[in-house]
């Protein structure tokens, strides 16, 4: 057993599994996408009949992807040239032939051998597309906000009337900043008459804009190939947690939810639909118990639920998943089963 993580070293979520998997004797091996090329260096030997791909690190180990069982796609790093290094001129094509270089030992490591990739990296870069993920809701039958993604400034306005000015905003990409040396994200809120109002800052970018469903309650549930876990989210507890949980989770209220075994058929379909076997999906469950699909975020955070919920036990699920023998993964951690995130955090 040989499982590898695609992650910085300072990612908490990586730590603790990795430190986890070597508490049980699994051999583990860390690369940042980041270190590559000026770090670690890549080589891919293809010749009839036979093919091989290794990384070497700048520590000097060696990691042969043929031997690797399991690849954890924690954090989808870029790499990173040294422009230093080379004429103004060259920086962009330096860095589209690193891309490329990064890009290729993935996808030929994958077809060395049977290592279960989580998730596979062409299969979760298409499932970050949101519009995507919403069009496989529909086919798959789940119930979703009515949406609107759009930088048509009409459109925007005809759409927020149309739902009683009662709209919120979301953008395609993970909004984070980085300001005065602080990480700032964007939390979801709803768009204010002054915001649709103007022309010119609607126009400026697209972005996702849904009709708000009032909230009963929300969900997060943490898929692991056919492993479902739920737990329910007091969101409308608070008044700062409203319209976006994750501005007050440590105040909110998490207790364990069964989902209905019709949901759970229906979100395992899209998950096969998109070709994910990890996914971290956001639910709203509404006051007359209809269950609305917001989306999944193929690399969710799941360790905080551990941290709330010692019983839920993902992180002796999620290091069993990675390393089961025999798929798909249905949720018995076998030797993994006392793993406390406690011992870790």
């Amino acid at each position: 057993m040989s499982v590898l993580v695609l992650s910085h070293d300072q990612d908490a979520h990586g730590n603790i599994v990795i430190a986890a998997l070597r508490a049980r004797d699994v051999a583990v091996s860390r690369v940042s996408g980041a270190d590559f090329p000026i770090l670690d260096t890549a080589s891919i030997h293809l010749k009839s009949g036979q093919g091989e791909a290794f990384i070497e690190t700048a520590a000097g180990a060696v990691i042969d992807l043929s031997a690797v069982t399991a690849v954890w796609r924690r954090r989808g790093e870029r790499p990173r040239i040294d422009a230093n290094a080379m004429h103004p001129d060259d920086r962009e094509f330096a860095h589209a032939e690193a891309e490329a270089a990064a890009n290729g030992v993935r996808d030929v490591s994958a077809l060395l051998n049977d290592a279960a990739w989580i998730n596979p990296r062409r299969n979760a870069l298409q499932a970050q597309n949101k519009p995507y993920q919403l069009a496989h809701a529909i086919r798959t039958r789940l119930d979703i906000p009515d949406t609107l993604i759009s930088n048509a400034p009409d459109e925007v306005q005809s759409f927020y009337h149309a739902h009683a000015q009662s709209v919120i905003y979301k953008p395609l990409t993970p909004g984070v900043w980085n300001e005065g040396g602080e990480s700032l994200a964007y939390f979801v809120e709803k768009l204010t008459e002054d915001a649709v109002s103007d022309d010119a800052l609607l126009k400026l970018t697209p972005g996702i804009y849904q009709a708000y469903i009032d909230k009963a309650f929300e969900l997060r549930v943490t898929i692991m190939d056919r492993f479902v876990h739920a737990v329910k989210i007091d969101s409308q507890a608070l008044k700062a947690s409203e319209t976006d949980w994750r501005q007050s989770i440590d105040q909110l209220k998490i207790e364990p939810f069964e989902l209905p075994q019709e949901l759970i058929e229906k979100l395992l379909n899209l998950m096969t639909a998109l070709g994910l076997r990890f996914g971290a999906v956001d639910l709203i469950v509404t006051p007359d118990n209809q269950y609305v699909f917001l989306e999944v975020n193929e690399m969710g955070q799941f360790l905080w639920i551990d941290k709330f919920l010692p019983e839920a036990g993902l992180l002796s699920h999620f290091c069993a998943f990675l390393c089961c023998a025999d798929r798909p993964y249905a949720g018995s951690p076998g030797r993994f089963e006392n793993l406390k995130f406690a011992d870790y955090e």
